[in-house]
């Protein structure tokens, strides 16, 4: 059963992208847990849930596509701009605070110029 579970979470993980991260933060979202504001959104999920530790690892996961993977993906010209912009406008708050607050999220003067941030 664990190899089965393992192999699901696998392609779950390799899901995440940039086709389907509005569903997988509409998912984790959903998952059980509350944050007062105080916690980093990797720390707001229960000890239990249906998914057991799939579900720390996949917000996790979540969490890790938008401060790593998705800057480096879209790069600096003006589509990865668009695209990093269509994402980062539907995102829960306290996600996107994290987010651009965390010390791996790296993106180029172009993109926080264009949007007015200041870093």
């Amino acid at each position: 059963m664990d190899e089965l579970c393992n192999l699901a979470y696998q392609q779950c993980r390799e899901s995440i992208t940039i086709e389907t991260i509005q569903e997988w933060i509409e998912f984790v979202e959903a998952l059980p847990g509350s944050s007062d504001g105080t916690q980093t959104p990797a720390e707001t999920m229960p000890r239990q849930t249906i998914l057991g530790p799939y579900a720390t690892q996949l917000r996790s996961d979540v969490l890790n596509f938008l401060v790593s993977t998705l800057p480096k993906h879209c790069g600096n010209n003006a589509a990865g701009r668009t695209a990093m912009l269509n994402i980062f406008a539907r995102v829960p708050f306290e996600l996107f605070k994290f987010t651009i607050e965390s010390p791996a999220f790296e993106i180029g003067a172009c993109i926080s110029c264009t949007i007015g941030w200041r870093f």
